[in-house]
């Protein structure tokens, strides 16, 4: 018999290493940045890409970080 595996609610973090991560979709959704975005800052050390399942996750901290920046960014340049 062969397990079935719970469909994957992007939104909800899964945990690698015990560290919670969100998946590609998410993390896209959030950013407003496309895969390949992603893939450039993973590859310069920007943000840790890891898998889940096959799938490409990003270490919550980072992206709340990331969010953060971007949206201090666009405070600053709109007030004034």
């Amino acid at each position: 018999m062969q397990m079935e595996h719970a469909p994957i609610d992007t939104r909800e973090p899964v945990f690698v290493g015990g560290q919670p991560h969100w998946l590609r979709a998410e993390v896209m959704r959030r950013l407003g940045k496309d895969r390949t975005t992603l893939w450039r800052w993973a590859k310069r050390k920007k943000i840790t890409q890891r898998y889940y399942l096959g799938w490409a996750c990003y270490p919550v901290a980072e992206v709340v970080q990331i969010e953060t920046a971007q949206q201090d960014k666009e405070h600053s340049n709109g007030s004034n």
